[in-house]
């Protein structure tokens, strides 16, 4: 399994951003499908799907009215999670390395460290595998 992580990211809600990734961790797995031909003894091997899984450290504003009930159990939201973004999480540099796609939010847990602010944890499973790209 491939184990990929980063500091830097943005959980979006349709075109919304929600959330700010302060750090992530992504894994993925691939299953092996196996076949063998009538009346051979040779087991043919071929790559068979991916799955992948991963967590996000997060701040978000609980006041922005945009989308922020989106983060939460069950729901399906986007990710941007950039390897080493040379810009911000919101502003990243073209070409900043990334992994992208939709996710669903297995578990959260949330505190509340300041005035009008949030941190957490957001635990994920990816609806695909998500994509490494280079950012836009």
């Amino acid at each position: 399994m491939g184990i990929y992580g980063g500091k830097q990211g943005v959980v979006y809600a349709g075109s919304a951003a929600v959330a700010q990734v302060t750090g992530w961790n992504y894994g993925e797995t691939g299953s092996i499908d196996s076949a063998r031909h009538a009346g051979s003894d040779v087991e043919l091997q071929r790559a068979g799907h991916k799955s992948g899984r991963g967590s996000i450290s997060y701040s978000r504003d609980p006041e922005d009215a945009t989308g922020q009930n989106a983060l939460a159990v069950g729901e399906t939201v986007s990710v941007k999670l950039y390897f080493e973004a040379t810009g911000t999480s919101y502003a990243p540099a073209a070409g900043d390395n990334m992994r992208s796609g939709d996710v669903i939010i297995e578990s959260i847990d949330e505190q509340n460290t300041a005035e009008g602010h949030v941190t957490g944890t957001a635990n994920f499973v990816g609806i695909l595998a998500l994509g490494t790209h280079p950012g836009t």
